[in-house]
C-alpha cells in the first residue's frame, strides 16, 4: 500500500511538474519577443587644438555630444553659461582634484560667502538631436579651475542624467600638459 502512494506522488509529481513549468516558458518567450522601446544613447567626446597650454593662457576645450541612437534625444539646457551648467567636470593633477574657480563653486551651487555672484538667472531650453547628429560646446579651463603648476593634468566631463536620459554619460579622460608662461632661454 505505502509503495502504491509513493508511486502514485511520483506519477503527480511527474505530471504537474510540466504543466507548471510550461506556462511559465510562454510567459518568459512573450517577454523576449514584445518589442523594446528604441534607444536614445550618447557619446561625449573632448579635444584642444594643441598639445601645449601655457599656465596663464586660456585652454579651450571642444565638447561634443553626439546621439548614437535610434531615435531622436535632447537634454534640457540653461542660459547663460550653458557649456558650463550642462556637464559636470574634473580636472586633476597626479590623482589630487585641482581647487575650482568661484565661478565654477558658483554654478554648481557650492559658492562661499566670499566669492563673487556670479549671474545664472536666465531661459532653458531643449536641444534635440536626430540619431547621427552632435553639438558642440567650448569650455575654457581657466575660468574653471585655479590651473596653477605646469605639468600634466586630467580633464573628464560627464552629461548628468536627467528626466529623459537615466543613465548619466561620461567621456574618455584627456591628457592636458601645460607648461610655464615663459619657457627659459637655452
Amino acid at each position: 500500500m505505502v509503495s502504491n502512494m509513493k508511486r502514485g506522488l511520483w506519477y503527480l509529481a511527474i505530471v504537474f511538474t510540466p504543466l507548471a513549468i510550461y506556462p511559465a516558458r510562454c510567459i518568459n518567450a512573450l517577454q523576449v519577443m514584445l518589442p523594446r522601446p528604441p534607444l536614445r544613447s550618447f557619446t561625449v567626446t573632448l579635444s584642444t587644438a594643441g598639445d601645449n597650454f601655457k599656465v596663464d593662457a586660456s585652454m579651450p576645450v571642444v565638447i561634443t555630444v553626439l546621439n548614437t541612437g535610434s531615435i531622436p534625444g535632447g537634454f534640457a539646457v540653461d542660459r547663460p553659461h550653458t557649456e558650463y551648467i550642462l556637464f559636470h567636470f574634473s580636472l586633476t593633477m597626479n590623482g589630487n582634484m585641482v581647487p575650482k574657480t568661484s565661478f565654477h563653486r558658483a554654478i554648481r551651487g557650492e559658492a562661499g560667502a566670499t566669492d563673487p555672484e556670479v549671474g545664472l538667472g536666465g531661459s532653458a531650453d531643449y536641444v534635440t538631436l536626430a540619431p547621427g547628429k552632435s553639438v558642440q560646446y567650448t569650455v575654457d579651463l581657466k575660468k574653471l579651475y585655479a590651473i596653477a603648476p605646469p605639468g600634466t593634468y586630467t580633464f573628464s566631463v560627464e552629461l548628468p542624467s536627467d528626466d529623459n536620459n537615466p543613465i548619466p554619460v561620461f567621456s574618455q579622460p584627456i591628457q592636458l600638459k601645460i607648461v610655464p608662461s615663459q619657457q627659459p632661454s637655452k
